[in-house]
């Protein structure tokens, strides 16, 4: 499958072992409700030196149904994250 999209995000001062949390609000009836969408449409990734990882899920909470909704979505950066750059 072809990824129809990405949105990166750079924050910085954001150590390993703590806890981001970001609202994103979304409006309301801008989603297709008859439109079917793909398991596992959407993916959260961090840097972990040079590598994309993709977040566990005990370390991840999506409060937007995969950004169909207005919600907050947790991140707790694993303890053994390597900061490689300076964008996670």
């Amino acid at each position: 499958t072809l990824d129809a999209g990405a949105l990166y995000l750079g924050i910085d001062d954001w150590e390993p072992g703590t806890q981001l949390q970001l609202l994103f609000a979304v409006e309301e009836g801008s989603a297709d409700p008859l439109l079917e969408k793909p398991e596992n449409h959407l993916s959260w990734h961090y840097l972990d030196g040079n590598d994309w990882v993709t977040f566990p899920n005990d370390k991840l909470a999506d409060g937007t149904d995969a950004l169909l909704r207005t919600g907050i979505v947790r991140m707790d950066l694993p303890f053994t994250t390597k900061l490689g750059r300076d964008c996670y």
